[in-house]
């Protein structure tokens, strides 16, 4: 082992439990998606699901043994809660992520490709059948980016939790998303001005982007139930396996 492999055992064994698991996601993170990053890890380069790696008890045995003190059974306890919590909770977010952009592609695409219609039926015709709903499309957009930016700030310090493929999709989508509003209240003012009835409600971004403010709130408060019910799970799972490690610790230091 180099010098600066010890070096960097040493720093990593000083991290708490929740430094460690930041610390761990910020290196999960330098991959552009959890694909890559499972298929890079050795362990679990043939799962799929972030299910196995959050829940493994390996993870269990390595934070007791070298990032927990010694300390009252309750303390380990909630200290290997608490991470197991966040792990969850970080995978639940670019899985939940990763689901909202397969349903609202092909969502932007389809209302794109109306409005250009609506567009040019409105070069000949006073009105158009026109009937998107650009809102709504916009808001589903926003609640995720709005919920990630609370569990950032509420659970992670404020760090960078989504793949970076999640990531920048998410915001090209949100993006086009926009444009569609515009042009949503673009077409309302053209069949307007040409005499039409003028039947579509304007899309107001500020108002939207409240709703989707008050709905990210519940959808939050659904991941934080979510990630610490299946922690407590994991850990009952994993209880005989903590309980022999307490022992061996306070073996240690009697």
């Amino acid at each position: 082992m180099t010098t600066t492999e010890r070096r960097a055992d040493k720093i990593v064994a000083a991290l708490s439990p929740k430094e460690y698991v930041l610390f761990d996601i910020a290196q999960a993170l330098t991959f552009d998606s959890d694909e890559e990053w499972f298929s890079a890890s050795d362990e679990y380069k043939d799962e799929r699901s972030a299910e196995a790696s959050r829940a493994h008890s390996t993870f269990i045995r390595r934070t007791i043994h070298q990032f927990l003190p010694v300390v009252a059974d309750q303390r380990i306890r909630d200290a290997s809660f608490e991470s197991q919590f966040l792990r969850r909770l970080w995978g639940d977010c670019n899985l939940y992520v990763d689901d909202v952009i397969k349903e609202m592609r092909p969502r932007v695409m389809l209302l794109a490709e109306q409005q250009m219609r609506a567009l040019l039926e409105l070069r000949h015709e006073k009105s158009t059948g026109y009937r998107g709903d650009a809102e709504k499309l916009l808001e589903d957009l926003l609640q995720p980016r709005f919920a990630i930016a609370t569990i950032r700030r509420q659970r992670f310090e404020n760090r960078p939790i989504l793949f970076r493929q999640y990531g920048k999709e998410l915001c090209r989508l949100i993006v086009a998303a926009k444009n569609a509003a515009a042009t949503h209240n673009k077409i309302d003012q053209l069949e307007r001005t040409m005499g039409g009835q003028g039947h579509l409600s304007r899309v107001d971004v500020c108002e939207v982007k409240l709703a989707a403010t008050k709905s990210s709130d519940a959808l939050v408060d659904s991941w934080v139930r979510s990630a610490k019910s299946r922690a407590r799970a994991d850990l009952r799972h994993n209880k005989r396996e903590i309980e022999i490690l307490i022992s061996e610790l306070k073996r240690k230091l009697a």
